[in-house]
């Protein structure tokens, strides 16, 4: 039988939890984050969904969308070309709070097509039906849904990464040690005392220095911190995929 050239199409099944926290509305440093943010979100999903892994998040009208989006790149053909049944979505999204029937219809159109499974508060699957409206109104009020014990429950992560994380996160990150998930943090805003502190204490670790020690210098990974330059933004590509090789042994 002739190997399928597929991406993803073989290899570890794994569900890594995302958490990626909004940029502050006022950053404390002058670093692009929401760049950033949007960068490490993206080579996240592309290094997962190479290796035949998922990803699973909280409701959020920001990310899902975007990871919905990049897990169409990796879908295989439709049932009836493989004989088979469809692999499972390679994104989960949870509503962990109440329910949003603005965010619903949002990812509808991602959840036929086979990108996203959608879960409820229960963590019951749910089908989403389209909107036929042309502007989804009500999407500005919906926030970020936190992690719970029962979402760490019914997805199972492997792992779990923090990106751009603020001082709420404490809260979920705590979630995350009592289940023993593994939780890695990256993100180019500085974090306050208190929250560094805290994560510390907790064991997550940014591994951003340690994987690109003794890598060759170049204008990633830049020493200019002259008042009023910018950093740009690290290479999250290279990063999440050296990760994810530590993690899984692949």
């Amino acid at each position: 039988m002739t190997p399928s050239v597929l991406p993803g199409a073989a290899g570890p099944n794994f569900t890594i939890l995302l958490i990626a926290d909004s940029p502050p509305a006022e950053p404390r440093t002058d670093f692009e984050t929401p760049v950033a943010r949007r960068e490490a979100v993206i080579s996240l999903a592309r290094a997962t969904f190479a290796v035949g892994g998922s990803i699973a998040a909280p409701l959020d009208v920001d990310v899902a969308p975007l990871l919905g989006t990049l897990a169409l790149d990796y879908l295989q053909p439709r049932a009836a070309e493989l004989h088979g049944e469809p692999p499972p979505p390679r994104v989960t999204v949870m509503e962990t709070q109440r329910s949003s029937e603005p965010a619903r219809r949002l990812l509808a159109p991602l959840s036929a097509r086979g990108a996203i499974r959608f879960r409820d508060q229960q963590g019951e699957e749910v089908v989403l039906e389209a909107s036929t409206e042309a502007q989804i109104e009500g999407l500005s009020d919906v926030g970020r849904h936190r992690v719970t014990a029962a979402m760490v429950h019914v997805v199972n992560p492997k792992f779990a990464i923090l990106i751009n994380p603020g001082s709420r996160v404490i809260d979920e990150v705590s979630v995350l040690r009592e289940s023993d998930v593994p939780t890695f943090n990256f993100g180019l805003e500085a974090l306050d005392d208190e929250t560094a502190a805290s994560l510390h204490q907790l064991s997550v670790e940014d591994p951003t220095a340690r994987m690109l020690e003794g890598t060759t210098r170049s204008p990633w990974v830049g020493d200019d911190v002259t008042p009023g330059s910018r950093h740009p933004v690290p290479p999250y590509a290279y990063l999440m995929q050296r990760l994810l090789a530590e993690r899984l042994d692949i």
